[in-house]
């Protein structure tokens, strides 16, 4: 549970930087207040999440991560809905999670199951929903996600998906075999150590492909909690 204390609260603490520098851009989003007073309020919860963060990542009581909870999903509120999709639930699930553990101590491994298999699902669900999805079994939605992505990447690389539209419908199947196959990790150990390792470079293409950079800190945060569920087969 220590690990998984450690990335969350690096999660959070680079999260609530995230917001601190994008402050001004995000001013006209706030529903609390208009011009000075409510960027104030803003900003004052980032940068209590961010201390909130730090303290968590030493001392490992149940209050900093009660005070990232509450900041995470007032944030959410903020921008009505979540700021940056998937990884602000995972966050808020971990946080909820990892609070409860500390509160409750017995309730530790309760916790880390869960936390196991919400991240588990998450994928599995993100699987199923593209295996539905016409333009993810042709490709398409790769193709789309790739040349249109608000991240930079190499030209050659643009140029490549137009000459070769069978490229993303391989690599499409590929991602949805592995999202819907992931919950495996639960019941194999050595199944765990494949998909936790991949998983880490998946969320890597991710961030290089699509500037997902949350996805990678919040899921990294659920690994040590699935890498123990497999290890001590707590499902068998």
């Amino acid at each position: 549970m220590t690990l998984v204390v450690i990335l969350i609260s690096l999660a959070v603490a680079l999260q609530s930087i995230e917001h601190i520098l994008l402050q001004r851009k995000l001013r006209d989003l706030d529903p609390w207040g208009s011009g000075q007073a409510g960027d104030g309020l803003y900003l004052a919860l980032q940068w209590l999440r961010l201390a909130a963060a730090l303290a968590a990542g030493i001392s490992q009581h149940w209050a900093p991560t009660v005070v990232m909870a509450v900041a995470t999903y007032l944030t959410a509120v903020r921008h009505r809905g979540t700021f940056n999709g998937g990884s602000d639930t995972v966050t808020i699930h971990v946080l909820i999670a990892l609070g409860t553990s500390q509160i409750w101590p017995q309730l530790e491994i309760h916790a880390l199951i869960y936390i196991a298999v919400f991240a588990s699902l998450s994928y599995f669900a993100a699987g199923v929903a593209k295996l539905f999805s016409v333009s993810w079994r042709s490709g398409a939605a790769l193709s789309q996600f790739l040349l249109f992505s608000n991240a930079a990447f190499p030209n050659r690389f643009t140029a490549a998906v137009r000459r070769r539209p069978d490229i993303t419908r391989k690599w499409s199947w590929v991602a949805m075999g592995w999202e819907i196959l992931f919950p495996l990790a639960l019941f194999f150990p050595a199944a765990a150590w494949i998909f936790l390792v991949s998983g880490v470079a998946f969320h890597l293409l991710n961030f290089y492909f699509f500037g997902l950079n949350r996805f990678f800190w919040a899921w990294l945060a659920t690994y040590p909690a699935i890498a123990l569920v497999s290890q001590q087969k707590l499902f068998l």
